[in-house]
């Protein structure tokens, strides 16, 4: 409290997680449709 009628609120968000996950996913699919399609070249995971 930092008055008698004030509140003071930190708050934080970060959505980088979720950004994180959706690109892993994106190159998970890619590298399967990669494998699916027969291509010769090869792609490089993590």
């Amino acid at each position: 409290v930092v008055e008698r009628k004030m509140i003071k609120v930190l708050a934080w968000y970060d959505n980088e997680w979720a950004y994180s996950c959706r690109v892993n996913d994106l190159v998970s699919y890619m590298v399967k449709s990669e494998a699916k399609s027969g291509s010769k070249e090869k792609v490089a995971t993590q």
